[in-house]
């Protein structure tokens, strides 16, 4: 009988020694892979990050080439290329207050058309118009009424959601010639 006991206790004690805690060893490697998961995260993100910088800047670059060739006088104010080419007579700047309603006509940066030949009519909020590039909304806010001018519109303030989506691309610079009619 004493040595049943004394083979328990050693058994016990053997089996005891090389007990593990499968908790703490399961969350331990659950904290490792999570932080190796946020490492691939923050490494994607800051690749993403400098091919955006790449792209815009060569966006800018083939914007300020267009400009050049044409010889157009164009400044970079506010995220889009402006060229006033007759100020208007209004007194007051135009305001997200305002309704604005413009003749324009637009067209690709790569010579595209984007809406028909023709000069168009739009009328819209400047507040925020969904159907209307943030781009142009940001340019008109740099005008008066009477004003005409060219606005290079470059592919991050483009359109979110385009009425036009078989003619205009997501990754596409727009310009457009504008002559502000009416100022609400």
């Amino acid at each position: 009988m004493k040595r049943i006991f004394c083979v328990l206790i050693l058994i016990a004690v053997f089996c005891s020694c090389g007990k593990r805690n499968y908790n703490e060893d399961f969350a331990q490697g659950a904290d490792e892979e999570l932080n190796r998961q946020k490492e691939r995260e923050q490494m994607m993100e800051e690749s993403f990050r400098q091919a955006n910088h790449v792209i815009n800047y060569k966006e800018q670059e083939n914007i300020k080439s267009f400009i050049n060739r044409r010889k157009w006088n164009a400044e970079y104010r506010n995220g889009v290329w402006i060229e006033v080419l007759s100020q208007g007579k209004g007194e007051k700047e135009i305001t997200e207050d305002n309704t604005v309603t413009l003749l324009y006509t637009c067209m690709l940066l790569n010579g595209g058309k984007c809406s028909s030949d023709s000069v168009e009519e739009k009328t819209f909020n400047v507040k925020g118009d969904t159907q209307v590039p943030f781009g142009l909304i940001t340019a008109v806010k740099m005008l008066k009424k009477l004003s005409k001018a060219r606005i290079i519109i470059p592919s991050a303030l483009n359109f979110f959601i385009s009425e036009d989506g078989e003619k205009i691309s997501d990754n596409n610079t727009l310009i457009y010639t504008v002559e502000i009619k009416e100022v609400k």
